[in-house]
């Protein structure tokens, strides 16, 4: 039983290393990718439960409106995923300036919360500001450091099941 972990370890750890360098060589592609394969997950499962529904003697309802609702979700992450993709950093951008700003806000009306609080806010309203004015770059950093970590989880995992 040991050496099936081990041996499982290692496949797992061999395979965060190999999606970790993936994720660092192709960032943008790889997220376009993984949109649209989900995308196309919805609508397998979408004709999944249409098999189902059609199937049964007595139809459920339930099945058909998963049906139609998984179909029209894969529908828009596969016809979308561009739009998600540039979408998604700007919204994200916008929330940390509003959230920061509320924080700044709050904070800048009570005299007894610390400096700190009053900076961390400001770092948030500027992080938001800065995935506003580049939003591929923070999102590409983001996957970047993503894949950098899966590769040292691998490494780690496979130095580790190499030890024992």
């Amino acid at each position: 039983m040991f050496e099936k972990y081990l041996r499982n370890k290692t496949i797992l750890s061999a395979a965060g290393i190999i999606m970790g360098v993936i994720l660092m060589i192709w960032r943008g592609q790889v997220v376009e990718t993984m949109i649209r394969v989900m995308g196309y997950m919805m609508i397998a499962t979408a004709a999944v439960y249409l098999f189902m529904y059609f199937r049964e003697n007595r139809q459920n309802e339930m099945m058909l409106g998963y049906a139609i609702m998984s179909g029209g979700a894969g529908l828009l992450l596969v016809l979308l995923c561009r739009v998600i993709l540039n979408a998604f950093p700007v919204i994200i951008g916008v929330v940390l300036i509003m959230s920061g700003a509320a924080a700044l806000l709050e904070t800048c009306r009570d005299r007894e919360i610390p400096l700190y609080s009053k900076l961390l806010s400001i770092l948030i309203v500027v992080l938001g500001v800065l995935i506003l004015i580049h939003p591929g770059r923070i999102a590409n950093a983001i996957v970047f450091c993503t894949g950098f970590a899966l590769v040292v989880n691998g490494i780690s995992g496979l130095l580790m099941s190499r030890q024992i």
